[in-house]
């Protein structure tokens, strides 16, 4: 991306470009403090440069475990992604969070 140029095509490329949301970050940072404050974490990884691709296998590798991810559940800014576009999509305003087993409904609560 960083050597491509955008021209009349940029739609193909809209998945793969980084845009910004203030608001969206400051909540998303609220939230994950709040995350933080309670015992359901067990990893926490922002979703920055290669998306899914880079923090998943940044978390497996550090955590020297594998890791599964079932693509239909991930939320998408886009309709119709494929899969590769899901696994690729840059996104300052995400993170991964593995929890602990049986807690999702707290940490729910919880932001």
């Amino acid at each position: 991306m960083a050597s491509a140029s955008f021209d009349d095509k940029i739609e193909e490329k809209k998945p793969t470009v980084q845009v910004g949301d203030p608001f969206t970050e400051k909540l998303l940072l609220e939230a994950c403090l709040e995350l933080m404050a309670g015992d359901s974490i067990i990893a926490i990884q922002d979703m920055g440069a290669a998306g899914l691709t880079s923090s998943s296998i940044e978390m497996a590798s550090k955590g020297n475990l594998g890791i599964e991810i079932n693509l239909n559940k991930v939320p998408c800014r886009e309709s119709k992604m494929t899969p590769y576009e899901i696994m690729l999509s840059e996104s300052q305003e995400r993170m991964l969070i593995v929890l602990e087993n049986g807690k999702e409904k707290q940490a729910k609560k919880n932001i």
